[in-house]
């Protein structure tokens, strides 16, 4: 594995584009910290200092649920302390934090 991943270090560092069986090794590579610093030696030379980034998250605009699943630590019933159900003003409110 070692060898095929000097190979694509090389092919990165050449500008050369990867083929299916470098993609194919770098999907069955165990060593995460080695694809990383590979990775980053391809953003360095695209983006130079510049790192970008996705902000995501799931609204869940209640949480009161009928089915009282024995395993939920999560939902609640109507009335019940900690109960929540927001209108469509506080979800796109919530939504837009994302981008400020």
């Amino acid at each position: 594995m070692k060898s095929l991943l000097k190979n694509i270090e090389h092919k990165i560092e050449t500008a050369e584009r990867l083929t299916r069986d470098d993609g194919i090794a770098l999907y069955n590579c165990r060593d995460i910290i080695e694809i990383g610093r590979l990775a980053n030696i391809v953003r360095q030379k695209k983006h130079a200092g510049i790192a970008y980034y996705t902000v995501n998250s799931h609204i869940n605009h209640t949480n009161i649920c009928v089915n009282n699943c024995r395993f939920c630590a999560f939902s609640r019933e109507k009335g019940e302390d900690g109960a929540y159900e927001m209108h469509i003003g506080q979800v796109l409110e919530y939504a837009k934090e994302g981008y400020d």
